[in-house]
């Protein structure tokens, strides 16, 4: 589970990618499960709205940084 600054909505079932630098090809991946950085709870919908929002998630590789995530275009 990793936290990550959320600019865009994100929602259980979303599918998204993971862009990493030197890779052509991005990692891709469905939301399964999101949890509130402030409450600890699972949630179904973060939007965002506050300075950096995070929210805590699951990703298939071990995030290093300037990783992105966006959603699947």
């Amino acid at each position: 589970m990793y936290r990550v600054y959320i600019k865009n909505q994100l929602k259980m079932g979303d599918n998204m990618e993971i862009i990493i630098p030197g890779i052509l090809e991005p990692i891709k991946f469905k939301i399964e499960k999101l949890v509130s950085v402030d409450t600890g709870e699972d949630i179904d919908v973060v939007n965002p709205g506050v300075k950096d929002q995070q929210v805590i998630m699951n990703i298939p590789v071990d995030a290093e940084k300037f990783y992105v995530i966006r959603k699947e275009i």
